[in-house]
């Protein structure tokens, strides 16, 4: 492409290095001019979207990351928007708030398979299988080298250092990180207290001392991969809480390990467990995600099954009174809800997408975050009254988004420009109890929203316009 040419030419140490280690070592403010002069750069990839199938969804990950979106006729943006205190933008500050949509320019041509975001962390995985990361690196979650990721935060996106490994899919902790690869194998880094990246008790104590590279069960610690119930398993998709982690397997089940006080585990105890464990009762699972403490996972047959904090009522369950379950209990649907086809947990409410393009909200909702024009829990899901089928639902730490044929509606908190509504003339720190378009994206970037991710104050879009 013509910019990344030259950008190449006039800054090769630059490209070199925000491959290999953090961009920021690099970064200062005459250097930040220049490459803002090259702006107008459409770059990354976006992921097809093939029916109600989604990067985690409801079909086969391998089958999604091996389609290229690479299509002439389209040109094609990595937005992000929202709070970027931490570098979770990924445009090379720590602005405070951006209440519009902006472009992540760094990535040149890289086509770009999947994004996931979660708290203050943002990554997308390329069509090369590579993970590129940014956002808070306390922890080490970011996997750069110890004395950097301590100490600064990643303001661009980095690529994970793991030679040889051709990831599928990402997922975002608060302060750790998974990736699934081609082969089915589960690698975890960043924070490991209370067990949740899945390495047994002394690695973990000792990688506090250490170095915060991604480590593999099979390849870097093949005792835990042995003992661990993963032995001999493929992992087909995996989901991080704040201070837990679970998987979905090929063959339909479901892992988890971490922090159990609250149920999130799913094992009848309220225990930590260090290494990967089945849940037990579940079976031909397709997906599972993880909020805060709690964890959702869907079925081949569109049922879906809850266990975890209840707090706020983000089971989802009749039993509104119980605080916590330490065991899968499946969500009854609303009559006429029909058939599940995906679903999304924030940090303390859940949505979920059916066959017709409806989407049902439950769980927290003060900030207006479940869409129903006020401010209130919900124990049981409840539609979203929207006009227009939906194709995609995500939920993220006080806010929710819908994409509809092409056009992105958020709703909820918008204290840090979240809802991406900045241009308009309102308040961009307003919340909203019900979807509203980010007319940016549309009218001024002419795009349509491919997929979407949410963390807890900020939004990555994967978006593309026709020349």
């Amino acid at each position: 492409m013509q910019y990344s040419k030259k950008l190449a030419k006039d800054y090769p140490f630059l490209v070199n290095k925000c491959k290999l280690q953090s961009f920021q070592s690099y970064f200062n403010l005459e250097l930040n001019q220049k490459i803002r002069k090259l702006g107008g750069l459409y770059l990354a990839g976006i992921i097809l979207y093939n029916g109600y199938n989604s990067m985690f969804g409801n079909t086969d990950i391998n089958q999604q990351t091996n389609q290229s979106s690479a299509d002439p006729l389209y040109q094609k943006m990595l937005l992000s928007w929202g709070s970027g205190i931490n570098g979770q933008l990924g445009t090379g500050t720590e602005a405070f708030s951006v209440g519009t949509p902006t472009q992540i320019t760094v990535l040149g041509d890289e086509e770009i398979t999947q994004v996931n975001a979660s708290s203050d962390i943002s990554a997308v995985v390329t069509i090369k299988g590579q993970i590129y990361t940014w956002g808070k690196t306390k922890g080490g979650s970011m996997n750069q080298k110890e004395n950097l990721s301590r100490q600064t935060n990643l303001v661009l996106p980095t690529m994970v250092d793991a030679p040889n490994v051709n990831f599928k899919q990402v997922a975002c902790g608060k302060t750790h990180l998974a990736g699934v690869t081609q082969d089915g194998q589960l690698i975890t880094w960043g924070d490991p207290d209370q067990g949740k990246l899945g390495h047994n008790a002394s690695l973990q104590k000792e990688s506090k001392n250490k170095t915060y590279g991604p480590r593999s069960y099979k390849d870097y610690n093949a005792i835990d991969y042995v003992h661990g119930d993963l032995d001999g398993k493929k992992v087909r998709q995996a989901a991080c809480g704040f201070q837990h982690t679970a998987c979905v397997t090929e063959d339909g089940e479901v892992y988890t390990w971490g922090f159990g006080k609250n149920g999130a585990l799913g094992h009848g105890n309220w225990d930590q467990i260090d290494v990967p464990k089945k849940v037990e009762g579940l079976k031909d699972i397709i997906k599972v995600e993880c909020g805060n403490d709690y964890t959702i996972a869907l079925d081949k047959n569109g049922n879906l099954y809850s266990w975890g904090s209840n707090r706020y009522g983000q089971l989802g369950t009749t039993q509104a009174n119980l605080q916590k379950y330490n065991v899968p209990t499946m969500i009854h649907l609303p009559h006429g809800s029909s058939h599940v086809i995906d679903f999304s947990c924030g940090e303390e409410h859940s949505a979920f997408l059916n066959d017709k393009g409806e989407a049902y909200t439950w769980g927290y909702g003060n900030d207006g975050q479940l869409g129903h024009q006020e401010k209130a829990n919900l124990n049981q899901p409840k539609r979203l009254q929207f006009e227009g089928k939906i194709s995609r639902v995500v939920c993220g730490g006080g806010h929710t988004g819908i994409v509809t044929e092409g056009k992105l509606f958020l709703f909820g908190r918008g204290r840090d420009g979240q809802l991406g509504r900045g241009d308009s003339m309102e308040s961009q720190a307003a919340y909203r109890t019900e979807p509203k378009e980010v007319n940016y994206i549309r009218e001024t970037l002419k795009a349509e929203v491919q997929d979407l991710a949410l963390g807890n104050n900020h939004c990555i879009a994967l978006a593309a316009r026709k020349l």
